[in-house]
């Protein structure tokens, strides 16, 4: 509407051959008559104008409508099923261009299909987990068989066997 109102303050005065036309009695008309016979054709092409942004206004909600009727039905994803999950993307193309307007929704459903499968498929954003160290520093070990000093000093007063056999097989690590 604010365009309506916009474009209806852009309309330009009438000319005097467009008054001549308009009016056959011009010439003869009084000063004042001639200033109100061009006030009024001037303010009757600015409410054809807003009347004709009215009008656009409607059939574009109209249109809106129909595209949420058409989008609501059950028909139309089991007739369609490659619209399911895109029926907001499909709004979008339909009611962006006035072009589309009033077209068969068989023609429009085979345009976006074709729109949607010649964009570029979407990269992968990255892993789920990230690859890291677990919060260690960042510094990796290689796993070897052999157990730490403070494990062995456990070990050592729990099962005093069990140390000296993993102490002589040399599986403690040294400081």
């Amino acid at each position: 509407m604010a365009d309506a109102i916009s474009k209806a303050g852009e309309v330009q005065e009438p000319t005097e051959e467009e008054l001549k036309a308009e009016y056959s009695d011009w010439d003869e008309m009084t000063d004042t008559e001639k200033r109100l016979a061009k006030r009024s054709l001037h303010d009757s092409k600015k409410l054809q104008a807003i009347t004709e942004s009215a009008k656009e206004f409607k059939d574009i909600d109209e249109w809106n409508n129909k595209v949420d009727k058409f989008l609501a039905d059950p028909e139309t994803l089991i007739n369609h099923p490659a619209l399911d999950g895109k029926e907001e993307d499909f709004k979008a193309f339909v009611t962006t261009k006035t072009s589309r307007m009033g077209a068969d929704f068989e023609d429009l459903v085979a345009s976006f299909l074709y729109a949607e499968s010649q964009k570029p498929p979407v990269k992968n954003k990255g892993k789920m987990f990230e690859n890291g160290s677990g919060g260690k520093d960042g510094k990796i070990k290689p796993k070897n068989d052999k157990i730490s000093v403070a494990d062995s000093i456990i070990i050592r007063k729990t099962n005093y066997k069990k140390y000296l056999e993993l102490l002589k097989a040399g599986k403690i690590e040294e400081e």
